[in-house]
């Protein structure tokens, strides 16, 4: 957290961890308040997480990993940020579906 406060940035690559940080710890606040910045910096959060939790997403992936570079706060870096470390986001149960619904929320 504290290089987060050092290094003030809002992609997914830094976010997620810290909501998946607060869903283990049990901090809903937190963790809603690192959704809710998520959020508000990219539009498309819930189009990548359709896209990394799909099966039927083949084509959308496939043009993903694709090209060397994407585009900052889109689907394709939630995308990105998610499968890179997917290690961590599947075996926290329960948390890609928390965070769906969290998401969903207005």
């Amino acid at each position: 957290m504290a290089l987060y406060k050092k290094y003030h940035e809002n992609s997914a690559f830094i976010l997620l961890p810290l909501i998946a940080l607060y869903y283990k710890k049990e901090d809903n606040r937190k963790m809603r308040n690192y959704i809710r910045k998520l959020k508000n910096n990219n539009s498309d959060v819930l189009v990548g997480l359709d896209i990394f939790m799909g099966e039927d997403m083949d084509e959308q992936i496939e043009e993903i990993f694709s090209s060397d570079i994407y585009k900052p706060y889109s689907a394709e870096e939630v995308f990105l940020a998610l499968s890179q470390s997917g290690f961590l986001y599947i075996t926290m149960f329960g948390f890609l579906n928390r965070l769906y619904e969290e998401v969903l929320k207005k």
